[in-house]
């Protein structure tokens, strides 16, 4: 593999995310989320907590740790649901498009590789996805010393590793979708039905069926990075769960899935983009 060309690759296309109305979007969207999210911790927590305290709740009696892990429990659960949008806008299309515009053409013009194409396209794909996205526990840590006036546990950091994983199986799996579809704008649709609707539809046979383990889905494994900080995912049917944080056995497996995922998502997707159907 020629590592000059892979780099120049990369830059090209991590330029044109840069110039892309698509970027601007998520950028808006994550502060706007990351304002609203700020907003509740800040200036309604003392209320929520006291709403459950007089319907008999425990909150207010919870220890400091506990409530600094639900804390960042609650921003890591939204987290997790915004990845994937941002990771249809800008790897969804990230080869649809290219035959949409009939610029897969001068693509393979190139005298590069087609894996190092793909290669140069998946890595600015997840650098952008993985930056963007980073906005959000960005400020999650300055809401975090505001509040508790405390710096973020290990647990935050161990999230934030297993984040980057997810951002990079979520991305390999768009690339797989992305390969299969000649238009861009199916091909994001086609990724957010997929992703929302057709693996919880799973989620829930499988938890209800007590045969396949729920966590053999991405968007469940995906859960581990809430889930270092408390062990409780509203996503799987009748799953139960702890205050405790998930084991490393766990966070072991969940890796393990989404590794799985990954390397399966960017076999197919290395196979249909350098196959028969890359040289029609």
């Amino acid at each position: 593999m020629n590592t000059n060309n892979l780099v120049t690759i990369y830059l090209y296309f991590l330029k044109n995310y840069g110039r892309s109305r698509s970027l601007a979007f998520m950028i808006g969207l994550m502060i706007l989320v990351s304002s609203m999210a700020t907003f509740f911790s800040i200036f309604m927590g003392d209320t929520f907590s006291s709403y459950l305290s007089y319907n008999g709740g425990i909150i207010t009696q919870l220890p400091i740790v506990l409530r600094i892990s639900l804390f960042n429990y609650s921003w890591e659960y939204i987290l997790v649901n915004i990845l994937p949008i941002a990771a249809a806008l800008f790897a969804s299309p990230s080869i649809s498009m290219e035959y949409e515009n009939r610029t897969i053409f001068q693509l393979f013009s190139l005298p590069v590789e087609k894996g190092l194409v793909l290669a140069g396209k998946l890595l600015s794909a997840f650098t952008v996805t993985f930056l963007v996205t980073s906005i959000f526990p960005a400020v999650q840590v300055i809401v975090s010393i505001a509040k508790f006036h405390s710096l973020p546990s290990e647990q935050f950091y161990i999230s934030y590793i297993l984040l980057a994983l997810l951002t990079f199986s979520v991305v390999s799996f768009c690339f797989m979708i992305s390969s299969m579809m000649v238009n861009s704008s199916y091909s994001i649709i086609a990724f957010l039905m997929i992703y929302f609707v057709g693996l919880n539809l799973l989620s829930a046979i499988f938890g209800a069926a007590a045969v396949v383990s729920p966590l053999l889905l991405l968007n469940n494994a995906g859960g581990i990075v809430d889930r270092v900080y408390v062990n409780i995912n509203p996503t799987i049917f009748l799953s139960g769960g702890t205050l405790s944080p998930a084991g490393l056995s766990q966070i072991m497996y969940c890796s393990g899935v989404m590794f799985v995922y990954a390397v399966a998502s960017l076999t197919v997707a290395y196979l249909v983009f350098t196959g028969n159907r890359a040289t029609l």
